[in-house]
């Protein structure tokens, strides 16, 4: 089993009967961090993990439960198992801000398979009831209980998304966006509480900075919408389901008359505007999320032997230049083709198409 861990990450993973986890110490603050994890040559494993990107090559018949900041990556991989990540303990939020990772990024189930095979596919997303610690119990070790280590939908830092689970489905949308605010993020917290009681479902989250083509694109020549997202990151939200809109609005209104009350937002009006509106949002964030994921790619020709850590070390550079030179296909080729197309689409989208 060769893992090449990178990035300040829970990891918890099994082979054959033997287990164990690994709660590193706080890294967060080591500048020579680039927040990418690998895993090759695994079989009959259990990860669980934070970062900004992931990668498999070689595994096969692996669960893993994913927060990751870009679209996750297969190859050569065989009945793999996805999950979303919720999970909370002790700090563990304080640690995602030091590490520069925002729990409303997380494309757990976007998964990328550069060795699809035709009628089939070489994963499958598990659904809700599936959590990490049906596979792999809370651990016992004395020397874990001060982390108060939590499975909950409801505490989790990461809060749980349907994400591709809900592609193809055409219930009624509803995109709310929350401005940068000091309690932008637990209003948002507690709107999924109140909204997910219901029928109505979370697809997808992003947290990211808008532009003026993106403010432009969403909201018009509506200045005031400008002005907010110059202040920082916005949160966004999606939900689906009967009535979807209404329930939002409801759940929202009350929020914001009781416990946050002056806080810039945006909600949508109706369905069919608020399918654009979606598309629109998601879109561009994507293409954001595509430089990112390049970046960060290519931030391991820059690591050396001198400047890794340890844990960096389960995978030396001289190895994982080994790996990269029997991949094939040159990895850079491969991700700028498959996300060239996203800046195409978002060019459309945020000229009115």
């Amino acid at each position: 089993m060769i893992v090449r861990i990178v990035a300040y990450s829970l990891v918890l993973y099994t082979e054959g009967e033997q287990r164990r986890l690994l709660f590193p110490k706080d890294r967060t603050r080591d500048k020579t961090i680039c927040f990418s994890i690998f895993i090759r040559d695994s079989t009959n494993c259990v990860l669980a993990t934070v970062c900004q990107q992931f990668r498999t090559r070689d595994c096969r018949d692996t669960h893993v439960y994913l927060s990751c900041a870009s679209q996750p990556i297969i190859e050569s991989s065989h009945n793999l198992k996805f999950g979303c990540l919720t999970l909370n303990y002790d700090n563990l939020a304080e640690q995602y801000k030091s590490a520069d990772i925002s729990p409303w990024n997380n494309n757990w189930g976007n998964i990328h398979d550069f060795t699809s095979v035709p009628d089939g596919k070489n994963y499958s997303l598990l659904d809700k009831a599936e959590s990490v610690f049906q596979h792999l119990p809370v651990p016992a070790d004395p020397s874990c209980s001060h982390l108060n280590i939590k499975d909950d939908n409801d505490t989790s830092v990461t809060p749980y998304t349907y994400g591709q689970l809900y592609h193809d489905r055409h219930e009624e949308r509803c995109l709310v966006i929350f401005f940068h605010d000091l309690n932008a993020d637990a209003c948002a917290r507690a709107l999924i509480q109140m909204t997910t009681q219901s029928e109505v479902v979370l697809v997808q989250t992003k947290s990211y900075k808008m532009d003026e083509m993106s403010v432009e694109g969403m909201f018009g020549t509506n200045r005031s919408y400008a002005t907010l997202v110059a202040k920082g990151p916005v949160i966004g939200l999606e939900f689906a389901g009967n009535d979807s809109i209404s329930i939002c609005q409801q759940n929202l209104h009350t929020l914001l008359t009781t416990k946050y009350q002056n806080l810039p937002h945006f909600i949508s009006q109706s369905p069919t505007g608020a399918r654009t509106q979606v598309d629109k949002f998601y879109n561009f964030a994507n293409f954001l999320f595509f430089f990112l994921c390049k970046k960060i790619f290519f931030h391991h020709d820059n690591m050396t032997a001198t400047n890794m850590t340890p844990i960096d070390k389960l995978v030396s550079s001289g190895n994982y230049q080994d790996l990269k030179e029997n991949d094939g296909l040159d990895s850079e080729d491969k991700i700028v083709q498959e996300f060239t197309h996203l800046l195409d689409k978002s060019k459309q989208l945020f000229n009115g198409l």
